[in-house]
């Protein structure tokens, strides 16, 4: 059921990089923002996030080390 709330609501792939990606995820922690399949990469963190956080995110994080990119839709 899950699965089909997120195909409804959109969701995007991301990558976070920079030297202080697990930064990334403490921010989304004290946001309440929702991430899932998180892989680590040299680097880099690989995940999944919704549309609507996404949007979210992207003023949170302006002016940091890191830097996130949509890798699919």
């Amino acid at each position: 059921m899950i699965y089909l709330l997120r195909y409804i609501l959109g969701f995007v792939k991301i990558k976070v990089n920079g030297i202080e990606a697990e930064k990334f995820l403490n921010i989304t922690a004290v946001n309440k923002i929702k991430l899932w399949d998180l892989k680590y990469r040299k680097n880099s963190i690989e995940g999944y996030i919704s549309v609507q956080n996404f949007k979210k995110i992207r003023n949170i994080v302006r002016g940091s080390n890191f830097k996130i990119h949509i890798i699919t839709c």
